[in-house]
């Protein structure tokens, strides 16, 4: 789980709690202000699921110190469990809306895009930390879900991607996301350039999630 200094104040917790936490090593700092509560008994993952695990924190902690912030691209396809054939990115993306700073600081590149309401979602914070399409999550994190991150949604993530990445990464992206109905092709919407990459998706992938004609 991921808490801030001002939800543990307003928790009731005082300053030299949380600072007691973060000399013991029970809480981590992500980035000032923003901590991580690692879970006892986890399991340590290998060395690419480690470092996946670890921007997903760092891109759930920026978001929250960027009150008008939306984790986007890359980042956004980590947080969905979408494949990257790239690898892991060495920034955490995050986009704002115009009038906005952007640029990039402490291992975060921000920058300004045009979201409609329909791009967004706010994901449980269990679900963005662990990389889970939603019909995946149980209810082990059930009290984690209580804050909830927002992201782009997996199809305006794919849109990002196809339009801003290398062919490869974005039919790896969209195949994953076909794979598991994280979107459809009609989500796509009209963007030239990722709609006519999704010819090249597996045939399969793309009738399954072409929405049918009423007969």
């Amino acid at each position: 789980e991921i808490v801030t200094r001002s939800q543990a104040i307003a928790a009731g917790m005082t300053v030299g709690q949380v600072n007691r936490r973060l000399r013991s090593g029970a809480w981590v700092s992500l980035r000032a202000g923003v901590y991580l509560l690692p879970h006892r008994g986890e399991q340590p993952a290998d060395r690419f699921e480690a470092e996946r695990r670890r921007h997903r924190q760092h891109a759930v902690a920026a978001v929250l110190r960027h009150p008008h912030g939306t984790i986007a691209g890359r980042s956004a396809a980590l947080v969905h469990g979408m494949p990257l054939t790239s690898g892991v990115p060495s920034m955490v993306e995050i986009v704002v809306p115009h009038g906005h700073w952007t640029g990039r600081r402490a291992g975060v590149a921000v920058r300004s895009v045009v979201l409609e309401p329909s791009d967004h979602a706010w994901i449980p914070m269990e679900q963005a930390l662990r990389g889970l399409p939603e019909n995946q999550v149980d209810d082990a994190g059930a009290d984690v879900a209580r804050l909830h991150v927002p992201a782009m949604t997996p199809a305006r993530t794919w849109v990002d991607i196809a339009c801003r990445d290398e062919q490869a990464q974005a039919l790896s992206a969209g195949d994953r996301a076909l794979r598991t109905g994280q979107m459809g092709v009609a989500e796509v919407g009209v963007h030239p350039r990722p709609h006519g990459w999704l010819t090249r998706l597996p045939t399969s992938r793309r009738s399954a999630a072409t929405p049918r004609r009423p007969s």
